[in-house]
This record gives C-alpha cells, sequence and structure tokens, in this order.
C-alpha cells in the first residue's frame, strides 16, 4: 500500500481478509507511519500470521526487490506533479504482478477551480500507455452515494488494473 497515512486502509484490508500473508505499508511522512504502527499494534487481526512491514519513503526513490500482488493506493495520486505522474505509474506497473488500484479524484473535464496541490490525471490513457494494451484491463468504477433522493457524485473513481505480465 503506497500512501498508508495513518493506517486507516490497511487496518481495513487486514481485518477483513484473513488470506492476506504479506503486507507492506508505505508512507512519505514518518508520523503518519508511526500512527499507522500504532493503529495495527491494537487492531486484532484474523491472520496472526501476517508479515506486516512499514517503510518511509516516497513513490520516486522507492527501491523494492520484488514485485506485489497488488498495489494500491488511496488519493494518493491527485498529489503527483503532472510533469511526474508518467514515472509514478511506470514504477507501479513495476512494483505490481498482478493488480494495481487506485482511487482518486476523478473528472471528466477539468474543473473551474482546484486546490494548487491536487491534479487530475488521465489514468486509463496513462496506464493504456505503458503496458502492453491486448494483456491488460483497465476498469474505471465511479464512486456514487445513495443521497435521499438519488446519488451524489463524490468526483471520485477507483481505477482497477489487471496485468498479464509474460512469466
Amino acid at each position: 500500500e503506497l500512501g498508508c497515512g495513518f493506517g486507516r486502509i490497511t487496518q481495513l484490508l487486514l481485518t477483513n481478509y484473513n488470506n492476506i500473508t504479506e503486507y507492506l505499508a508505505v508512507d512519505i511522512s514518518p508520523d503518519q507511519i508511526e500512527n499507522a504502527k500504532s493503529l495495527l499494534s491494537s487492531t486484532k487481526l484474523p491472520n496472526n500470521q501476517v508479515k506486516l512491514d512499514f517503510l518511509v519513503s516516497d513513490i520516486q526513490s522507492l527501491r523494492l526487490d520484488k514485485e506485489y500482488d497488488l498495489v494500491i493506493l488511496s488519493e494518493v495520486l491527485l498529489h503527483i506533479l503532472p510533469t511526474d505522474i508518467d514515472s509514478v505509474i511506470k514504477k507501479l506497473i513495476t512494483l505490481s504482478k498482478k493488480y494495481i488500484i487506485n482511487i482518486d479524484w476523478y473528472e471528466e473535464h477539468s474543473p473551474k477551480s482546484q486546490a494548487s496541490h491536487n491534479f487530475i490525471h488521465q489514468y486509463e490513457e496513462l496506464y493504456k500507455k505503458y503496458t502492453e494494451p491486448s494483456t491488460t484491463t483497465i476498469k474505471r468504477t465511479p464512486i456514487k452515494r445513495k443521497k435521499f433522493i438519488g446519488t451524489l457524485d463524490t468526483k471520485q473513481s477507483i481505477f482497477h488494473v489487471m496485468l498479464e505480465k509474460n512469466a
């Protein structure tokens, strides 16, 4: 998990999926890593055999000697500069054996205003650009919340990339 923050997604995954045997939580902030360690140390996990590691690093500097079955990011890539997003997407692809899931802000058209530290990226196009199109499936699922009447567009989507890498 890249950009694990205080461990909310880490905790959610590890408490709900007892088939996870190894988990690496990465964040750029040493304070957030300490918060995540604290949260997870007080969490009863269904599989107490999980090898859980924490690492302080930004995505661009991250050096790992293995691939993971799943690389997951939640509300991280929207903070990556447009000049850096291509290299980050390439990095995600090299880290994953099979799946990448990123949950991020997404709008079809550029909004009239946005915070200076937030960016909308065309994730589907970026993943296609750096993977073999015939062996990669990319799905975007918009996140909608039910209201009393109708639904609310959260301006977020889940991007699920399924890679078929040659063995």
